[in-house]
């Protein structure tokens, strides 16, 4: 499976930080591979929601997936991985993952991919893509996170929802 890893400084305080990447609204915002995202919580026994993608895939085109926690510890780290894809699914197999590390006053965010495209012959220019989306994603973030930090916002970020 291919992997590939980002990681950036982001001028914001960890659990801030993570209020932020967990707000359904702001998620297709800073996150380009994210058309729309929703959350369904499970109960007992696992307590973890299921969470509903959208993502863009070629030429206004669309696909859908369903993922699963495999990790999720706020506000340090998460990790989701595709139960389930739509038949337009560019991978057999996907999983994504932030980590984040508290970094003086702000936080360094690393987000990671792996995944095995469905489509072997076109492995490399997959993953050029998901490094291209992955590094957008986080200077998006960084924007959004220093905006937030400069007017004072990021204290209403995401009052009220569940992190993940």
């Amino acid at each position: 499976m291919a992997k590939i890893t980002h990681s950036a400084y982001l001028p914001i305080a960890p659990d801030k930080l993570w209020d932020l990447m967990c707000d359904l609204d702001q998620r297709p915002k800073w996150d380009p591979s994210v058309r729309t995202l929703k959350r369904e919580h499970a109960g007992a026994p696992s307590n973890r929601p299921t969470l509903y993608y959208t993502a863009p895939l070629l030429l206004g085109v669309t696909w859908s997936w369903e993922g699963e926690y495999v990790v999720l510890e706020p506000p340090e780290k998460s990790a989701v991985r595709m139960r389930w894809g739509s038949f337009l699914r560019p991978f057999h197999q996907l999983a994504g993952s932030w980590r984040l590390t508290p970094d003086g006053s702000g936080t360094r965010l690393q987000i990671t991919v792996n995944f095995e495209p469905r489509i072997p012959l076109l492995s490399t220019l997959v993953s050029q893509r998901v490094s291209k989306v992955t590094a957008e994603s986080l200077r998006a973030l960084a924007a959004l996170s220093a905006e937030l930090s400069v007017d004072g916002s990021n204290d209403d970020v995401n009052k009220g929802s569940a992190s993940g």
